[in-house]
């Protein structure tokens, strides 16, 4: 009786195996605006630099000619802004123009590959009773001389009436230095979160070991002693100083349109006699 069922159900088998190998897997080409989502700040730099076009290849003198370096960084900001809009903000569009003006002169204003990046980074967390609430954390990217690059923490902030330790944990100056990789911001550092949950310290991310800033030690303390939960890494926000007079912000937005991705949210013209 075996045999005689295995003997009838083989044909229906090997018929819908048939069926399967004719199914046709349709690759379609990328939707416009997934070409021109500046997927990564180091894309950014590039056509910052007016050293690319959005698909990631060089430019030509003629490619040069059908994508204007003053159009091209203009898409490079958030295009929502309110303060960019026909009624927005007159002081900020002056900024604007005053920025693009400079960056496309006889002697343009170029950032470079190894760029000046800060960071801030919300973390959603909740500590031993139900309440949730917010620390920001603040990095900065190092470079060594063999160019290996990495995050490193500054600072913690935490948000008003968050119940702080009282008897704080110092941790050990022997101990090791952890690294955040150069790439952590593209992920929404979530690396920084999962360093946090496995090690159990913040500290050792610090060039000092946190020795100097009653915050950062605040933390540790929770993390040591596990009673914070680390629930959620907020969308973070990224500044770049370009070492000739302006600090620019990104922030990367998530949404099906070409204007998505690293783009330009804030700008600030710095003093350059200080």
């Amino acid at each position: 009786m075996k045999y005689l069922l295995i003997s009838l159900m083989f044909p229906l088998w090997l018929k819908a195996q048939q069926a399967d190998s004719s199914i046709k897997i349709i690759h379609r080409a990328p939707e416009n605006w997934m070409v021109w989502q500046v997927k990564h700040v180091s894309q950014w730099i590039d056509r910052y630099n007016h050293e690319r076009l959005p698909d990631g290849t060089a430019f030509t003198d003629s490619s040069r000619l059908l994508y204007p370096r003053e159009q091209y960084i203009r898409w490079l900001f958030n295009a929502l802004d309110p303060r960019l809009q026909k009624n927005g903000s007159a002081s900020y569009k002056m900024l604007v123009n005053d920025f693009i003006e400079e960056s496309c002169s006889s002697k343009p204003l170029l950032i470079s590959h190894q760029p000046a990046l800060t960071a801030m980074v919300p973390i959603l967390v909740q500590t031993t009773n139900p309440q949730k609430d917010t620390i920001t954390v603040s990095l900065q990217k190092r470079y060594r001389a063999d160019s290996v690059a990495y995050w490193e923490v500054e600072r913690v902030r935490f948000s008003k009436g968050f119940k702080l330790p009282k008897q704080l944990t110092s941790p050990d100056r022997a101990t090791k230095r952890l690294y955040l990789p150069p790439n952590a911001h593209e992920v929404a550092f979530l690396p920084l979160r999962q360093l946090m949950i496995d090690s159990l310290t913040i500290a050792r991310l610090t060039p000092d070991l946190g020795q100097s800033q009653s915050e950062l030690l605040q933390l540790e303390t929770l993390l040591c002693q596990q009673k914070l939960t680390l629930l959620a890494m907020l969308p973070p926000t990224i500044w770049i100083d370009t070492q000739r007079g302006w600090k620019i912000q990104l922030n990367d937005f998530v949404r099906e349109s070409e204007n998505s991705g690293w783009l330009i949210t804030g700008l600030w013209k710095q003093d350059k006699t200080k």
